[in-house]
């Protein structure tokens, strides 16, 4: 029986030369440059009935084509893979969902405070419709001087851009400049974005006061009406909703993406790392590079391997012929050093692990739980022509993203393209040290290694940079409420100047004063509280979907959020209010 150990798709009867020239290969992915009056789709059925015609045990497998420009955001949809690790899509749509809400966030304040400054100047407004002023030009007046703001606003925020985008370029990974906003798709997405932004704020009171009567408007009464004190409190209600849904979003990403990190793998990787020999030089020199790196006193073990666990996200295929049935089989396999499963703590359930006088994967499996379920065997059965010589408790040996799945273990015999190194804890020292023994074998040798707990971390580099994004927004939407509701609170504390000191004079203390202010906001937030929480819940929901093994959601952090937006809340209006309830009553009654 032909050993194949240095490959990834296995067989039990071609040689190596015969399975590299195999039709049935499906673990690379090829570009193709097409003539320019080319029809993709032509050439795409008949690339597939060429394969067809060539396939022998895979003739299900199809053949796609994709523009490469749709690489970055769709090579998910080549056959459900992500070949290149490009598929951002989703990652997109979160991200512009974000942006949209946090621009939502600063439209509202902007209305907030622009009303609030209005209801300062209404007598302005009574004065312009008594002297002829038209609803229109109210309205054109209103949209205009809030249009102006947000435009002059723009030098402020590019300057904040400015400041934040080293901060953005670390943490997504990134390198722009503010050079890139000066090309004119982003002008003009920047200049539409501020009229949005400023018609809005214009509309919300230009098309509310211009149609009232300007008798009401010179007592003020519009502003006392409830209506208008709704309209403002579902603002700020919206504002806090925002904040909720994302920082509880982003605490229960945090917990999920701990709880990938930190969960029982069924195996150990501490301290352990993958050294890359994948050259013929050093493939001969194995051996003695083995020993030189258990002779340092800061190594445990070494161990060379073919594979390492975990090895990928990716499915490594075995194909091998059923002889009972003829028929062409396929199995989630991986293939190892012998003491691998030792050096990884894997418990052998049932049987051994491979010992010196096994030769190789095409005579002897070792197989996991789930597999030995699958196939209904046990040791000493036979799964196809291979012996089951062992089987090992169920282990992670992919992302927590899909379930442990059945996995043959073979043996690599020769040809190791890893040593696998267990240390004390002292890595650093160790990567050194076997750094300068590979130089001294191959001084041209450029070496390769990877410690196997960033490899697992790295299975959930999409999460964190999710959850990185989600909690920056998150703290841009805590300050943009917060100061929005800072302005939106002091202007309207100053309309109600003469009230507090009318209230003072009658007894009323500053305690009272502070609590009578604050319960109204208080209930904003807790309304806020009430719809934002489901929502969070189903949107997290949906994104632990993507996980077969999931951290549970804790009621406990929606009510940490809850708490945090009241807490913010509640400071920001009491200073407010306290400042106001500790100013003199005698200069309160004289206030205009």
């Amino acid at each position: 029986m032909t050993d194949l150990t240095y490959m990834v798709g296995m067989s039990d009867s071609k040689n190596e030369v015969d399975y590299l020239q195999s039709w049935d290969h499906n673990e690379f992915s090829t570009f193709v440059l097409l003539h320019s009056n080319s029809n993709a789709a032509s050439v795409e059925e008949k690339m597939e009935q060429i394969a067809l015609k060539h396939r022998e045990e895979n003739p299900e497998k199809g053949i796609w084509l994709q523009p490469i420009s749709k690489m970055y955001l769709h090579s998910g949809e080549l056959n459900g893979t992500d070949s290149f690790l490009s598929n951002q899509l989703a990652s997109l749509k979160i991200f512009m969902g974000i942006a949209f809400l946090i621009l939502l966030v600063a439209i509202i304040n902007f209305i907030l405070i622009s009303n609030s400054d209005n209801n300062l100047s209404i007598n302005e407004i009574a004065c312009r419709k008594v002297n002829g002023a038209s609803k229109k030009q109210i309205l054109f007046d209103s949209i205009f001087k809030s249009v102006s703001i947000a435009f002059i606003s723009l030098i402020p925020s590019m300057l904040f851009v400015w400041i934040m985008m080293p901060l953005f370029n670390n943490l997504f990974q990134k390198d722009l400049s503010l050079s890139l906003f000066m090309q004119w798709p982003y002008i003009t997405a920047l200049i539409i974005v501020t009229l949005i932004t400023g018609i809005s704020a214009g509309l919300y009171l230009g098309l509310f006061v211009s149609s009232v009567n300007p008798a009401a408007l010179f007592q003020k009464r519009i502003m006392k009406r409830g209506k208008y004190a709704i309209l403002n409190g579902s603002l700020v209600i919206v504002q806090f909703i925002v904040f909720i849904l994302l920082s509880s979003s982003f605490l229960l990403m945090y917990k999920q993406y701990k709880y990938s990190l930190n969960k029982d793998l069924g195996l150990s990787i501490s301290n352990l790392i993958a050294i890359n020999i994948n050259n013929n030089e050093m493939m001969n020199q194995a051996e003695y590079l083995k020993n030189q790196i258990q002779s340092n006193p800061n190594v445990i073990d070494c161990r060379p391997t073919s594979f390492t666990i975990p090895p990928s996200d990716n499915f490594l295929n075995f194909s091998y012929r059923d002889p009972e049935t003829d028929k062409a089989k396929e199995q989630e396999a991986l293939v190892v050093g012998r003491g691998i499963i030792e050096m990884l703590n894997i418990p052998v359930v049932e049987g051994r692990t491979f010992n010196e006088t096994d030769q190789g994967f095409a005579e002897n499996f070792i197989l996991n739980e789930a597999a030995a379920k699958k196939y209904n065997v046990k040791v000493g059965d036979k799964v196809g022509p291979f012996d089951v010589i062992g089987i090992v408790k169920n282990f992670h040996f992919h992302s927590l993203h899909r379930p442990v799945e059945p996995v043959f273990i073979a043996l690599q015999a020769k040809n190791y393209p890893y040593l696998l190194v267990k240390t004390n804890g002292r890595n650093n020292e160790v990567i050194e040290y076997i750094r300068g023994v590979c130089q001294e074998i191959s001084p041209g040798y450029f070496m390769e290694y990877e410690v196997m707990e960033d490899r697992n971390a790295n299975f959930y580099k999409k999460e964190e940079k999710q959850m990185g994004t989600i909690g920056f927004f998150s703290i841009i939407a805590l300050v943009v409420s917060t100061m929005g509701l800072i302005g939106f609170v002091s202007l309207n504390l100053v309309k109600k100047t003469k009230e507090i000191g009318i209230r003072k004079i009658n007894g009323a203390t500053i305690t009272e004063l502070i609590r009578a202010h604050n319960t109204q906001y208080l209930g904003w937030i807790l309304i806020a509280f009430v719809i934002s929480t489901p929502v969070a819940y189903y949107g997290i929901s949906k994104w632990l979907e993507n996980f077969a093994y999931k951290t549970a959601l804790s009621w406990w952090v929606f009510g940490l959020t809850g708490l945090l937006a009241i807490a913010i809340a509640m400071l920001t209006v009491s200073l407010q209010s306290w400042k106001a309830a500790t100013r003199n009553p005698v200069e309160a009654l004289r206030y205009e």
